[in-house]
């Protein structure tokens, strides 16, 4: 048997509420190597709210009373229950079967996103996007994913769009989509390396290396164009706000700007930034506490559901 202290992985999980998501993904993201939510699918807490597994990888053996402590800690702050935690250690091959397991197939609007091991599955009347996220954000399970592919797929119903911008790409799935639905050629830039090397992977796993370019440093790649008539910004509040101008810059005459991975409560904020620099609020889609909002420039038709 092996030495517990030596195994490759540790997997610590246990349920929550989804509101509580955001709070212990904060509390335990800085020592993970990965973190995962999924709802459980039709099981409710007795106050109705939606309850989601949250499952950590740790490369160490944890120390089970601290997880504890802090799990107890973020649950009497927000006045929740939390499901019994189960800590077990995982070998190199547990940790992919355990990864491939919790990513089932996510239907969303006109998209079906799979991880490699759905490969070959059918799934009529959708476009598939494959993705392996690796630790890159965006595997399509998370809501900002899914309100910005649904965003997405309610714009091009619409129109067709001729230059994209997609800012912050993680694992490229934004990017693939637009590049599948309209064969509409897409800049991807991100800010993490190890992100820019899993889109890239994506993008040849998905055949759309002739339409999206996937560049690292962030948003200087950006400027290499003049302007895009959709850009796709999933990230969050602080970097939102503080690229309003260069973003609203860069929108083309009657382009759609789609902004996601804010809360509800730090919606407000958002919509004065991106008022300010001319944009109208266009369209909104919401997935639990997660708003997406769609902007155009110009400044008539007010608000509009998406």
């Amino acid at each position: 048997m092996n030495d517990p202290a030596s195994t490759l992985l540790w997997r610590v999980a246990f349920d929550v509420p989804e509101r509580a998501i955001a709070a212990y993904e904060a509390a335990f993201g800085p020592f993970a190597l990965t973190v995962t939510s999924y709802s459980l699918e039709g099981d409710r807490w007795t106050r109705g709210e939606a309850r989601w597994r949250l499952e950590f990888l740790v490369p160490t053996m944890p120390d089970l009373a601290a997880i504890e402590r802090t799990i107890a800690a973020v649950a009497d702050q927000l006045g929740i229950s939390v499901g019994d935690v189960a800590v077990a250690p995982l070998t190199e091959q547990d940790w992919v079967a355990a990864g491939l397991a919790q990513q089932p197939a996510t239907h969303i609007s006109r998209f079906v996103v799979r991880g490699p091991h759905e490969r070959g599955v059918a799934h009529p009347g959708k476009i598939a996007i494959e993705i392996e996220a690796g630790l890159a954000f965006g595997t399509g399970r998370h809501e900002t994913t899914s309100g910005c592919l649904s965003a997405i797929a309610r714009l091009y119903r619409r129109r067709r769009f001729r230059h994209a911008l997609d800012l912050g790409t993680g694992s490229g799935v934004l990017a693939i989509a637009i590049a599948r639905l309209g064969r509409t050629p897409v800049t991807a830039v991100e800010i993490d390396p190890v992100a820019v090397r899993v889109a890239r992977a994506n993008v040849r796993a998905n055949g759309v290396t002739s339409l999206v370019a996937v560049a690292g440093g962030g948003f200087a790649p950006a400027r290499g164009r003049r302007a895009y008539d959709l850009i796709v910004a999933n990230i969050l509040l602080t970097p939102l706000r503080r690229m309003a101008h260069r973003l609203a810059e860069r929108l083309a005459p009657d382009g759609r700007l789609i902004l996601a991975g804010i809360l509800v409560d730090e919606e407000a904020a958002l919509i004065a930034a991106y008022r300010a620099q001319g944009l109208a609020l266009d369209g909104r889609i919401q997935r639990g506490a997660w708003p997406t909002l769609v902007f155009r420039r110009g400044s008539r038709g007010g608000r509009r559901a998406a």
